[in-house]
């Protein structure tokens, strides 16, 4: 494991409606259909946002009450090799009702500091685990937890054709309490 900063990412790239199994991601599909989120043209589905909104800060502000994160893997190409880390590509679910794309633009994405070699996980990937919480006061509420789920292959081919730092797929995660949690503070005047 290592500490990483990610200042100097330039290419950020949010892997939407991944999954290994077709028949969960089809779920997940359902359900925000159901919240009035229209479907993908094609699974995965790829958003380039600003590397300028990507943040390690404990602490982000985002406007409104309407947004929310998850834990998943992120994974960081830089001249020295591939790593896989944990972060948030906190989403306003108001703006994914008309643009899922503007949703992804205007939320900070949190990424942890802390990464760890491709090659070292990748034995053991279906093992490892993330974890999401909700910070309610001085209570700690477990959101999300299950199996590093995403198709890793996908990832990898999208950031091995870029000889530049790339950042795919994320949310907000606490990883074997590597990653302190981050709070959203919201604004008000939607």
């Amino acid at each position: 494991m290592m500490q990483m900063d990610i200042g100097e990412v330039r290419d950020v790239i949010v892997a939407g409606w991944a999954g290994r199994n077709p028949a969960d991601v089809q779920h997940h599909i359902a359900e925000l259909e159901m919240l009035g989120v229209a479907p993908p043209s094609t699974v995965p589905l790829f958003y380039r946002v600003s590397a300028d909104i990507l943040t390690q800060a404990e602490n982000i502000v985002v406007v409104g009450e309407q947004t929310s994160g998850e834990a998943e893997p992120v994974l960081l190409r830089t001249a020295t090799g591939l790593y896989v880390g944990i972060g948030s590509d906190h989403t306003d679910r108001f703006c994914e009702n008309f643009s899922v794309a503007l949703s992804k633009q205007v939320c900070p994405k949190v990424v942890g500091t802390c990464f760890w070699r491709y090659e070292d996980v990748i034995g053991h990937w279906d093992e490892l685990r993330l974890r999401s919480y909700r910070h309610e006061g001085a209570q700690r509420i477990l959101v999300g937890a299950g199996l590093v789920v995403i198709e890793v292959g996908i990832h990898v081919s999208a950031l091995a054709v870029d000889k530049h730092q790339r950042l795919v797929g994320a949310k907000v995660a606490q990883l074997h309490g590597l990653v302190k949690p981050v709070t959203a503070h919201a604004t008000k005047g939607r």
